[in-house]
């Protein structure tokens, strides 16, 4: 049996390939996230280069971060090879500390990570930093004033987790996806693109309590945009009642009901630039009316009528004319499915001026596996299948190159 090396890591996506990292690691009892952090980022294709300043020795070892970057730490000494010279893509200080962060607003180069900063800002490459420190430090008076001067100066600041009075280090897989959303936003200009992305399910009341129901997991559209996110693109997400919510976004707005939905999706499909998905489970039938209250359980039965509810994907027009829509199916014995499919992808990509359709059977999907069949109009207006995936991570992958690719070939 072939056994992977220890250093080996699986590439989950691609969205840093081709990038090469400086990663500092400075005094913070919040380096003990930094081996998960490098690992995160080599998961989505970035080579890492770790440098390990003498406060951050106090907390982790330099061993650990070889370990994790599948490579050699730059420890703190400087060399004849002029390393602290920016050669690299960008520079992510996590954790960064009080201390170094103040001298790097100054211009104090008294160590190579902040000899390395000054020369990645002097070079006007990226320099990101995730402060981690207690909230009595960060509001100390002269802290603050630094810490504006770097936001003066071009430095992008991490979102940082708060708890407890502090600043601390997030999950290290989002902190990988915020800094490849940094990393590729710059691509976009200044007109860049948006994404609204349903998910989740949708509820119909019938009282106070109760209400009918589709199910979703809500791990699909997750998928969806945190692979957008991590493109660069900015994401809008209105998700409904599920399981899993994504990570990664620049805007969540949560609802419940078609009708939240139905407003907030045709609200931020107005926006400039904006490309449609429409992963949401929605009710196709809602109750014909809420009752107030809680109806008695006494009754011996109980009838609920249900109408028909609003199509949310009719009444949405994204700017760009990038609309991806959903269709979950289920098989009849001996059904020919590929040719049911592209009926039903004939029909719908016409009905909702789709660029790209989706269709699922029931059989074939579960929480933790999916497969779907692919469909988008050809030039001539025609609808022709164009593939299929077998995951939910290949689906997200396959919608993901779609949106981008179309913006990219407008933009060209």
């Amino acid at each position: 049996m072939n056994q992977l090396p220890d250093l080996f890591v699986a590439r989950r996506w691609n969205t840093l390939d081709g990038k090469t990292l400086d990663i500092a690691v400075t005094g913070s009892i919040a380096a003990v996230e930094s081996p998960r952090f490098l690992r995160s980022l080599r998961r989505l294709g970035a080579e890492v280069v770790p440098w390990l300043s003498k406060g951050g020795k106090q907390f982790i070892s330099e061993t650990s971060l070889d370990w994790a970057s599948g490579g050699k730490s730059v420890v703190q000494s400087f060399s004849g090879a002029a390393s602290h010279i920016a050669t690299h893509d960008a520079l992510i200080i996590a954790p960064a500390s009080a201390n170094t962060l103040s001298k790097i607003s100054l211009g104090i180069a008294d160590s190579p990570i902040t000899t390395l900063a000054a020369s990645y800002l002097g070079c006007s490459k990226p320099v990101m930093v995730l402060p981690t420190m207690h909230n009595s430090l960060a509001n100390s008076p002269i802290i603050a004033q630094n810490l504006a001067r770097l936001r003066d100066q071009g430095v992008i600041f991490l979102a940082a987790r708060h708890g407890e009075g502090k600043a601390k280090f997030p999950s290290p897989q989002s902190l990988a996806d915020r800094v490849s959303y940094q990393l590729n936003r710059s691509r976009w200009g200044e007109q860049r693109p948006a994404v609204v992305l349903t998910m989740g399910s949708t509820r119909g009341y019938i009282d106070a309590i109760r209400y009918v129901s589709n199910y979703s997991s809500g791990r699909l559209g997750s998928l969806i945009a945190e692979e957008l996110f991590r493109r660069g693109l900015d994401t809008i997400v209105i998700a409904g009642p599920c399981k899993y919510r994504p990570r990664v976004f620049s805007q969540l707005i949560g609802v419940e009901t078609n009708e939240e939905m139905l407003a907030a999706a045709v609200a931020a499909c107005q926006k400039p630039h904006t490309a449609g998905v429409f992963a949401a489970a929605v009710l196709d039938y809602i109750p014909q009316a809420k009752i107030s209250g809680k109806i008695s359980s006494k009754h011996p039965s109980l009838a609920v009528e249900l109408k028909s509810a609003s199509k949310i994907i009719s009444a949405c027009q994204p700017s760009s004319g990038i609309k991806v829509g959903f269709k979950l199916e289920v098989a009849s014995p001996g059904q020919d499915l590929p040719a049911s499919a592209l009926s039903l992808a004939e029909g719908y990509c016409r009905r909702e001026h789709l660029s790209f359709f989706v269709v699922n059977f029931w059989q074939d999907l579960s929480e933790l596996s999916h497969k779907a069949l692919f469909f988008a109009p050809t030039s001539s207006g025609a609808v022709e299948p164009c593939g299929f995936g077998g995951s939910k991570r290949a689906i997200a992958t396959v919608i993901a190159n779609h949106i981008e690719g179309t913006f990219l070939a407008r933009s060209s």
